[in-house]
């Protein structure tokens, strides 16, 4: 009850004071929502003095890139904005797409859609709503691509900070900006519908909106009403052929790690493969439907209040499709595959070999060539499965406020409350072919693996067998209830003539409240998978384009199939379990999984769960200052905002320790007691958060920028989970328990000499991580030569510390024995330096209809090191050395837009392009050459839209779109040693075609 009224006391504070009157400029992210949008809107003109203005209606595209212009030049912060160029007319489908296109921003795609959104580099990006804080679900901050474009009026991307911001993440702010009823000139009734064709999925996809809004008297004042509903579908089946990341050599049998033999027989050679290789097909359908009101009332010129919230509804229908070859030998039963045709990659040979007695492996492995191509016989079967899933987000925000200003003085306030949920369940069937198959592989093909299947049929349902089922919850929510109160004072000192003043409150609540998951394996049950109560088995789609790959479709189950029979399939599986256990009666394992099937639904272990409560507290000081050298003006800002964070955390400790009291053997049917034990643990600390910054402007067109801040971003509220998870490390037996030599208790005999086998594993957040820190240093020169065309280039240079890094290390436990336990660190310092470039004008000096034409580009440079921890020794649990600097993931080095427009007599058409240069994905580290960092990573990609509008009259105006149309597949490697390198995948995704037709009725 107290945090509630200290909330309440914060928003309301604006009205308690008295203030003498002044004027007073307020930044980009406090004005109005949608003051862009068909509204009157005060533009500087570029070819006339600074305190010049034209009354510019803001419609079409030449209008919003001078709005967007417009609010970069006067800016007090280094921010880059997006602007619809009407209702429902931002130039892509969702905010993240829209991103992509501004200068230093790079976004990864995945299923079809971007998703994370990296501005400089950096993916620690906080987002807002109209000005205040968003999230979904326990993150801390939103999924921008839930926004759909038809409700967005701008985006405004913050690459600096200033004190009255909401604090920015490492890497910036995104700020997503909606209309409001005042915005526009009466009532405005307005939307459009858009249908969608992908021609991978061969989806037909609907989507649109309908914008109401109205204002009218109200005494001597007036008051208006908006609201806003959209709907966004879209269907895609992604086609992706793969080497497994894992690169190993012919000298080890796959299950060599846990004790197997070494191979006696190496009739082609030594050489390094891939260990699988397979189809990955990831489809399904997902929808978004969103909503977004507001209430305006403003009794007078001074005075306004607001109420105005948002819906945001994310579905997902997902049904994902694998295939996959084994390699190598998979289980103790199967028979080792035999390869032929061995063909090594141009330039290798097998050479010499250089034996090294004792150590792991015994052998040079920087020696061992890399196979090209191969044939492989015998080994174990292929297998597949096809998951269903459905996922649904559901994220409300309501806020109310108001802004008070008089002739001296601007005051706002903001109360807002937020709540998210996040849930995902799985039901997926898994088959095995009969008998191994012979494969011919290429594992370099058009960037990718290219595999066949010769003399198999996949067609027939006679050659697939039932293997298991799967299910799995996943459950999430968070919450949070924020205010503000802002004051800005105009002041009598010429030096500092605004100061600015501001306290802001939160309270944030996350949680995980379920996740489990249940394997059934009926391997053993011998069940034809066409028997499943499942219907009737389908070929799979083709996704791939080109002809590289031979082996593209096989038999699945439909996806209603399923999911519309997941509770016959559970039966079915308990029945069958229950067999298995008769027939087994020794075993343990099925004794376990009968009773772990017997409920209706997944039952979630105990520690899945857990909580997070934090609250803080901040407040702000800022002024702005100018003054005049020569004939040269100066101004800018120079703040502080501290925020005290007081947070906690919840997890329980779930233990399993060996019934017998021993360490684990080789034995199957160890088992162990698991106890669980409640920790909280506290996280309070403070933040110091100073900026200041200057323009120098050097003509009314000309000017130059400096900048200093400092950011921070949180941990997440799941690696702060203090709860500690630890089991037994159950091995499997050296020889198949049908050898005559076969010893259940043999741990010892053919381990590899000098790797560490722990006796328990676990894993484990960290409560004592701390924000990660940057200092920021920011310069740019802008010239604005037009009202919708300027150029401008800017330098930065990030200096990081406390990255969060997951680490694995072995420690000599009284308690476990050798205990190999992985949690998350704050790693060293980072450092990203950069330089971006931007351009855009109109070619209004071209003779009429050519005048229509436009340009804008924009480039961007980064390069970017973290200390990652390095060298680990298992002996001591020390890292030596202070670490090594790698390329930080997901930085792509360079990324280059371009889009070419015309607009004129209601036409309207753009191209665009889009480049990123290679990137790193994740680090792994190779033990075979002393813990060095290898890794992960994809190649260059590009992309190509276009679209094209008509206005048929001043109501309606039709559309037409093509998404992707190059169709650039991506591509990822692996980096298996230092300086070698193998493919990993090849995803081809789907184009998509576009029409709509929007109208407009009102002001």
């Amino acid at each position: 009850m107290r945090r509630f009224a200290l909330l309440a006391s914060v928003a309301v504070f604006p009205f308690l004071l008295a203030v003498r009157p002044a004027t007073a400029q307020t930044s980009p992210i406090d004005k109005p929502a949608g003051s862009d949008a068909g509204a009157s809107v005060a533009i500087p003109d570029a070819t006339t003095k600074d305190d010049e203005q034209a009354e510019i209606l803001v419609r079409g595209l030449r209008r919003s890139l001078a709005t967007s212009q417009a609010i970069k030049r006067e800016s007090d912060s280094i921010i880059d904005v997006i602007v619809a160029d009407d209702i429902g007319k931002l130039p892509d489908y969702t905010a993240a797409e829209s991103l992509a296109r501004v200068a230093g921003v790079q976004v990864e795609r995945y299923s079809d859609e971007a998703g994370t959104v990296l501005i400089r580099g950096l993916p620690d990006v906080a987002t807002a709503y109209n000005g205040r804080e968003i999230f979904t679900a326990e993150n801390r901050g939103v999924a921008l691509q839930d926004f759909p474009a038809q409700a967005i009026a701008s985006i405004e991307v913050y690459k600096s900070g200033t004190a009255d911001l909401i604090e920015p993440g490492l890497a910036g702010l995104v700020n997503v900006r909606t209309r409001r009823p005042l915005d526009f000139n009466g009532r405005v009734i307005a939307g459009g519908f858009r249908g969608t064709y992908n021609d991978q999925s061969n989806g037909r996809d609907p989507g649109g909106n309908v914008l109401l809004s109205d204002r009218w008297k109200v005494g001597d004042g007036e008051m208006g009403f908006l609201i806003n509903a959209t709907y966004a579908q879209s269907q895609y089946y992604n086609g992706v052929r793969y080497n497994d990341s894992f690169v190993r050599d012919s000298y080890y049998s796959d299950y060599l790690q846990q004790g197997r033999k070494v191979r006696e027989n190496l009739p082609n050679g030594l050489f390094f493969f891939p260990n699988r290789v397979g189809l990955y097909n990831d489809g399904g359908k997902r929808y978004r439907p969103s909503a977004n009101f507001a209430l305006q009332y403003k009794p007078s010129p001074d005075v306004e209040l607001y109420v105005e919230g948002i819906f945001q509804g994310y579905r997902g229908e997902i049904s994902i499709d694998n295939f996959d070859v084994p390699l190598e030998q998979w289980g103790p039963d199967s028979t080792p595959p035999v390869f032929s045709n061995v063909v090594l990659f141009d330039g290798q040979s097998y050479g010499d070999i250089k034996l090294r007695p004792g150590q792991n492996p015994p052998y040079d492995v920087t020696t061992v060539p890399q196979a090209a191509s191969l044939t492989k016989t015998s080994g174990s079967e292929p297998i597949g499965w096809r998951s269903t899933r459905k996922a649904f987000t559901n994220t409300y925000q309501i806020a109310t406020g108001g802004r008070w200003q008089t002739d001296r003085a601007t005051m706002t306030t903001d109360i807002a409350y937020s709540w998210s949920q996040y849930k995902n369940d799985e039901y997926s069937l898994d088959f095995r072919t009969v008998g191994a198959k012979t494969v011919d592989v290429v594992f370099n093909r058009d960037g990718g693996v290219s595999f066949n299947l010769p003399g198999w049929d996949p067609f027939n349902s006679a050659n697939y067998m039932f293997r298991g089922y799967y299910e799995s919850t996943y459950d999430v929510m968070g919450s949070g209830l924020q205010a503000r109160t802002d004051l800005a004072l105009d002041t009598d000192w010429s030096f500092i003539p605004k100061l600015q003043f501001g306290l802001r409150t939160t309270t944030r609540h996350a949680e995980r409240t379920n996740q489990g998951g249940r394997y059934a394996d009926l391997s053993d049950a011998m069940i034809p998978y066409a028997s499943l109560p499942i219907g009737e088995l389908q070929k799979t789609t083709d996704p791939f384009r080109g002809n590289a790959q031979g082996f593209t479709q096989y038999l699945q189950p439909p996806r209603s199939g399923i999911y519309d029979n997941r509770v016959k399939l559970r039966q079915f599986v308990y029945d069958n379990l229950v067999k298995l256990a008769g027939r087994f009666p020794t075993s343990q394992n099925y004794k376990d999984r009968v009773v772990e099937w017997a409920t209706p639904n997944v039952v979630p272990a105990e520690n899945s769960g857990w909580e997070a409560d934090e609250d803080t507290y901040a407040a702000y000081v800022q002024g702005k200052y100018n003054f005049t050298i020569g004939s040269m003006d100066v101004d800018g800002v120079f703040g502080v905002r501290g925020v005290i964070t007081s947070g906690s955390s919840f997890g329980l400790s779930s233990i399993c320790t060996l019934n017998d009291g021993g360490t684990p053997t080789d034995t199957r049917d160890d088992t162990c007691t698991r106890s669980l034990e409640g920790r909280t643990e506290k996280q309070d600390y403070v933040d110091i958060l100073p900026n200041i910054s200057a323009r120098f402007r050097f003509t009314p067109k000309l000017q130059f920028r400096l900048g200093f801040t400092k950011t921070r971003t949180k941990p997440g509220f799941g690696d702060l989970n203090p709860a500690l998870n630890i089991s037994p490390v159950i091995y499997s037996a050296c020889q198949s328990p049908t050898s005559p030599n076969y010893n259940p208790n043999d741990t010892t005999s053919c381990r590899i000499p000098g790797r560490i086998y722990p006796d328990y594993s676990g894993n484990a957040g960290n409560p004592s991580l701390r924000p990660f820190t940057s200092t920021n240093y920011d310069a740019s020169l802008e010239w604005y030569f037009a009202k919708s065309g300027f150029f401008s280039v800017a330098v930065f240079q990030r200096d990081i510390f406390g990255f969060t890094t997951q680490v694995t290390r072995f420690r000599n436990d009284p308690q476990f024995g050798i205990l190999q336990l992985s949690n998350p660190i704050n790693a060293a310092d980072a450092q990203i330096k950069g330089a971006e470039a931007n351009f855009q004008t109109f070619f209004d000096f071209l003779p009429g209809a050519l005048s229509g034409f436009g340009i804008s580009g924009n480039v961007s440079y980064l390069t970017g090191r973290n200390r990652y921890p390095n060298g680990y020794d298992p002996q001591t649990d020390t890292f030596k050395g202070e670490g090594e600097y790698l390329t930080i993931p997901g930085l792509s080095k360079w990324t280059y837009n371009a889009a070419f427009f015309y607009e004129k007599s209601g036409l309207v058409a753009r191209l665009s392009y889009n480049r990123r240069s290679d990137w790193v994905n994740g680090y792994n580290t190779d033990p075979q050459t002393g813990f060095q960092y290898t890794g992960t990573g994809t190649y260059a990609r590009d992309r190509l839209d276009a679209g094209v509008s008509y206005d048929i009259n001043k109501n309606f105006t039709i559309g037409a779109d093509i998404g992707n149309i190059l169709a650039t597949p991506f591509q990822n490697y692996v980096n298996f040693q230092q300086g070698r390198y193998s493919p990993i995948d090849v995803r081809d995704e789907g184009r998509y075609y576009g029409a709509s037709l929007r109208f407009r009725f009102g002001d």
